[in-house]
């Protein structure tokens, strides 16, 4: 009676394994099968690729998939998770596509049903500088320094431009504006600026603009005030230079014996016979290759003696 109850015994836990074990498996083969069932796509044999992966605004955009005959396939595009379309085939072009629009391709590979590709996030376009320029491009001493600059955002964003300033390449603390003023600067400084674009999300490449500062050139008054007393002609030309340079004079056309001194005063004995209109050009130059030529006239009436 021992031994049978004993066999009796071990049958039943065997049977109770056996059940235990089938449930098991039958749960694990369960499981499985609701993953493979919920995630084709990214499981399957087909590798489903996007291009370019910085997509932007106006950028064609294709689909490659590898692991399937390409005569097997046929697609529909989706932005933002409605169909385009008219668009059927491996290449995107779509005029209304934007910053961080979504972007994916619904495969169809005969024979196998449909697979989606993970989503492209439309980028942000970067700013540009289209076009820059100084003015003056050949500035004087104190001379003020604009900037003219040209943009191009491809997301028709707003661009913002910062700028720095530095003169010998020392930067300029306080000048942030796109004008540069040029109180601080004098002849032979180098100038120059950093121009950097930005849309509020990126920066664009920075450029930057030079300019040498040139010789100023002399200041002469039109205001020549001249006299004659007792036969003898003086007249005085009032200049200066900006750059404080010394300023040598001399009479490039004039009647025979006129003189010009270092400061600026043309001396003259008048002859009856210098009766009538002369005309007279003298030089300014300020050593530095600046010259400026003063043209007038002279005219001469002697009154006859009583």
């Amino acid at each position: 009676m021992k031994i049978k109850q004993s066999a009796r015994l071990d049958f039943y836990f065997v049977a109770v394994l056996t059940v235990v074990f089938l449930f098991v498996a039958c749960g694990k083969k369960e499981e499985k099968g609701i993953s493979s069932f919920s995630e084709p796509q990214k499981t399957g044999i087909y590798k489903i690729e996007l291009s370019p992966p910085d997509a932007k605004r106006g950028s064609v955009i294709t689909v490659s998939v590898r692991g399937a005959d390409p005569q097997d396939l046929s697609f529909k595009w989706t932005v933002n998770g409605l169909v385009t379309e008219g668009v059927k085939g491996s290449i995107l072009k779509y005029p209304g596509l934007k910053k961080r629009d979504n972007v994916q391709v619904i495969v169809l590979v005969k024979g196998a049903g449909e697979f989606t590709s993970e989503p492209l996030i439309i980028a942000n376009s970067i700013p540009q500088i289209q076009s820059a320029k100084l003015i003056p491009q050949s500035p004087k001493k104190d001379d003020n320094i604009q900037t003219e600059v040209k943009t191009l955002d491809g997301d028709d964003d707003e661009v913002s431009l910062s700028y720095k300033w530095f003169v010998n390449g020392e930067t300029v603390f306080g000048e942030t504006s796109d004008m540069f003023r040029g109180a601080a600067i004098k002849r032979g400084d180098k100038v120059s600026v950093v121009i950097t674009p930005s849309d509020g999300e990126q920066n664009g490449q920075a450029i930057t603009l030079y300019a040498v500062v040139v010789n100023s050139l002399p200041v002469v008054s039109s205001n020549i005030k001249a006299n004659i007393s007792n036969s003898f002609y003086t007249a005085k030309i009032n200049a200066t230079d900006p750059d404080g340079d010394a300023l040598a004079y001399s009479i490039r056309q004039g009647p025979k014996g006129m003189t010009i001194d270092s400061g600026g005063i043309i001396s003259w004995n008048i002859s009856p016979e210098d009766k009538g209109q002369h005309s007279v050009v003298v030089s300014v130059s300020d050593g530095q290759g600046g010259e400026v030529l003063v043209p007038y006239t002279v005219s001469i009436q002697l009154k006859e003696k009583q």
